[in-house]
């Protein structure tokens, strides 16, 4: 192996070595094993993988807790980007209310059945299963 590309194979092996994280279900232990891999980190003398320890210490609250609960934030960032799509279009209301009608329809799953009863959102999920062109 060339001593050119030796930082990156440290780099490489420490990524991989943390993906083990994932393998502890209680947070003392990946607590004690994230301790490990932050020290080696840091003795890497690898200024990415140091800013990269560095910034994952500071969110190790939030990794111990995702792997003793299994929860993610992924439905609120989800949420978050479909209310800056709903703003971006919103472009020319002529009120904040119109705006809020907007949200609240699409993010509320309001159910039409009353007024169209062939139409809800369950039976509009499962027609648009149906036609979901990258299925094969």
């Amino acid at each position: 192996m060339e001593y050119k590309y030796l930082d990156t194979v440290k780099a490489y092996s420490l990524i991989l070595e943390l993906k083990k994280i994932s393998d502890y279900k209680k947070p003392a232990y990946a607590s004690k094993f994230f301790k490990k891999w932050y020290d080696k980190a840091l003795k890497s003398n690898i200024p990415e993988m140091k800013k990269a320890a560095k910034s994952l210490y500071k969110h190790i609250k939030g990794i111990l807790m995702h792997l003793k609960t299994g929860l993610t934030n992924a439905k609120i960032e989800g949420m978050n980007s479909k209310l800056r799509t709903f703003t971006k279009r919103a472009y020319g209301f002529k009120s904040f209310k119109y705006l809020s009608i907007t949200i609240f329809f699409a993010l509320g799953k309001l159910s039409f059945s009353f007024f169209y009863p062939l139409f809800s959102w369950e039976n509009q999920n499962k027609i648009n299963k149906k036609n979901d062109v990258w299925k094969m």
